[in-house]
């Protein structure tokens, strides 16, 4: 989950270095407001705690594709070695490696979007 704002002056996003899961812990070490400088026209924005949102970071994209690759590497071999005794078995086991990744990362892109939508509907 990556937290952002947008610039006053310039209208455009800020993400901010800070892993908060409520506003009301930013809020708790942070104070009520969040003063930043615009990385785009670099002038100093000074943004509330309720002004600041959160969306869900690339992440998830990135641990689908090299689980993926990982899994269907280890797949292919098990295919590879099984085949010849048992064909049904290496299928199976090459399901299961190809099915785990898909299931991470749907359990992994549930809780960032459950925790993206706690952030942004919570305000203090």
């Amino acid at each position: 989950m990556k937290l952002f704002f947008k610039c006053i002056y310039c209208n455009e996003i800020n993400y901010l270095p800070y892993n908060y899961i409520d506003r009301s812990s930013l809020r708790d070490e942070r104070g009520q407001v969040v003063s930043m400088i615009c990385t785009k026209c670099g002038k100093h924005c000074i943004v509330g705690v309720n002004e600041i949102k959160a969306r869900e970071s690339k992440l998830n994209s990135f641990i689908l594709i090299g689980s993926f690759v990982v899994a269907f590497m280890f797949s292919v071999f098990v295919f590879y070695k099984y085949k010849e005794s048992d064909i049904n078995l290496a299928l199976l086991i090459a399901g299961i490696f190809l099915a785990i990744p898909v299931l991470f990362s749907i359990v992994y892109s549930y809780s960032e979007q459950k925790s993206v939508k706690l952030f942004n509907q919570y305000y203090v």
